[in-house]
């Protein structure tokens, strides 16, 4: 006799079901086209990032831009913004000046402020002179400390000595002997005077 199968209750027949390997077996096969997928967006994305990786010469070039060049271009633009709001002050011995409206050099008032406190700085003798020299003119600059200053009384200076005995011993030339001494000071500070070359004036 055959042995009909069982019906479960409402006249089903059984669920066949599958085992655990085969269960383990299939997942592993779903899973193995997206774990290859994700090894070869690795590979590649490596690939790429050995491409666009900085040679070390490329990289001492930049390092040492952003070095030198980034501060030299902040402090650069930090001097003109000081410069257009009029901060500070000129630290040359000669400058620029207008004189019964006429462009002259002058004497720096305020050089001294490098050196000593502004109630106390010393100053120059007062000079003026023209911006361009006539052929016929010799300009000479004295430049000293209290000495060629005169202290204690620059009208008696030498400078003014010299500039007498010249104009009398060579009375067709003309001469223009410039104090640039002050008193108080040093060697050290007499070589701040010399801003310029002399014979630039």
């Amino acid at each position: 006799m055959t042995k009909r199968p069982r019906h479960t209750k409402g006249g089903r027949r059984p669920i066949a079901r599958k085992s655990k390997k085969e269960a383990s077996h299939n997942t592993r096969k779903a899973l193995q086209p997206k774990q290859q997928s994700a090894s070869e967006s690795k590979a590649k994305k490596a690939a790429d990032m050995q491409s666009q990786a900085i040679s070390p010469m490329r990289l001492w070039v930049f390092r040492l831009v952003s070095i030198v060049l980034v501060p030299l271009l902040l402090f650069g633009l930090l001097e003109v913004v000081l410069r257009i709001a009029g901060y500070g002050f000129p630290t040359t011995s000669i400058v620029r000046c207008e004189v019964n409206g006429k462009k002259r050099y002058c004497d720096n008032v305020k050089f001294g402020w490098q050196f000593f406190p502004k109630n106390i700085a010393r100053e120059f003798g007062p000079f003026v002179f023209p911006l361009n020299k006539s052929d016929n003119t010799y300009r000479i600059f004295v430049l000293g400390g209290s000495a060629a200053h005169g202290t204690p009384e620059p009208a008696f200076g030498f400078w003014r000595i010299l500039r007498v005995l010249l104009e009398d011993s060579f009375p067709d030339t003309n001469f223009e002997v410039i104090s640039m001494a002050m008193p108080a000071i040093n060697s050290h500070v007499v070589l701040r005077f010399n801003s310029k070359k002399v014979g630039e004036f």
